[in-house]
């Protein structure tokens, strides 16, 4: 794709800069009057000097608006594939790891216990990609988070090599896989949640929207403790459940949930409001 930096005609440009210079240095010209939106009885001389110049101005302001439509539109022509790659990227590697995950996982059972969140949001996203595109932002973190998941339902949070790798450089007595895990299950659902309020609601980036989002994502999380709770109480679902003989675990789940979504607002948001500002401008 050739990026237009310059449209046909591009020298008459100083058709539009000579009128405003002299609407600047002469503030009581009917160019100042239409630069200003003045009306021609503010003015000395007729009205008719007047609506020539404004007529000759209005085909100047056409003039910049179709140079900035094409200079601007490649642009972004250019950025949206870019981010097509990107997600269509994170889409294929995701189903790669979910793959690979599937094959001789530690239990079956476990594996799809785990797995369903990232395949359920997965298809959501990719269901409204057309009519409701997140950031790329969102998009990398529900893939980061959907990994997490993934080789978890492989290996079982209790068994993951990678928390034993850890435990045993930092002298840890459990597998702190999940506590991981766990700390992004508020990073991933804040990004998502403070998107989609700023993007459909009336709410903007503040105090309100702060606390709203951590409500979500401590609600987010509850909700699994008690998905857990019921499995551990209707059947064997300890691998699921996750909690190593720790009798505060669900605590921890939810206290890291929590850690996640302040860290993610507090460090992200400035940057995740820019993101947003330009797909709304888009």
């Amino acid at each position: 794709m050739k990026l237009v930096l310059f449209p046909p005609h591009f020298h008459r440009l100083h058709y539009i800069i000579r009128p405003l210079l002299r609407a600047i240095q002469m503030p009581n010209s009917p160019a100042a009057a239409y630069f200003f939106g003045l009306s021609p009885s503010h003015l000395p001389g007729s009205k008719l000097q007047f609506v020539r110049v404004r007529k000759k101005l209005t085909l100047c302001r056409r003039f910049a608006v179709d140079w900035a439509v094409a200079s601007a539109g490649p642009a972004v022509m250019l950025l949206t594939m870019k981010s097509l790659h990107i997600h269509l990227a994170l889409l294929v590697s995701g189903a790669i790891v979910l793959i690979w995950s599937g094959i001789g996982p530690y239990d079956r059972i476990t594996w799809i216990q785990e797995t369903i969140p990232a395949i359920v949001g997965a298809a959501l996203l990719v269901a409204v990609y057309r009519r409701f595109r997140f950031t790329t932002l969102a998009y990398f973190w529900a893939w980061w988070f959907s990994l997490i998941l993934i080789v978890g339902g492989h290996y079982t949070y209790a068994r993951t090599p990678i928390g034993f790798w850890v435990g045993d450089m930092l002298g840890f007595t459990r597998n702190h896989y999940d506590r991981f895990g766990h700390f992004f299950q508020g990073v991933t659902p804040a990004i998502l949640a403070r998107e989609l309020l700023i993007r459909t609601s009336p709410l903007m980036p503040g105090k309100w929207l702060f606390f709203l989002v951590t409500a979500v994502c401590l609600a987010i999380a509850a909700s699994y403790e008690l998905i857990e709770w019921l499995a551990a109480v209707t059947s064997d679902a300890e691998d699921f459940v996750g909690s190593q003989g720790d009798i505060w675990d669900a605590q921890w789940d939810m206290f890291l949930c929590l850690c996640g979504a302040l860290i993610a607002q507090i460090t992200m948001g400035r940057y995740h409001n820019s993101k947003i500002a330009e797909i709304q401008a888009g």
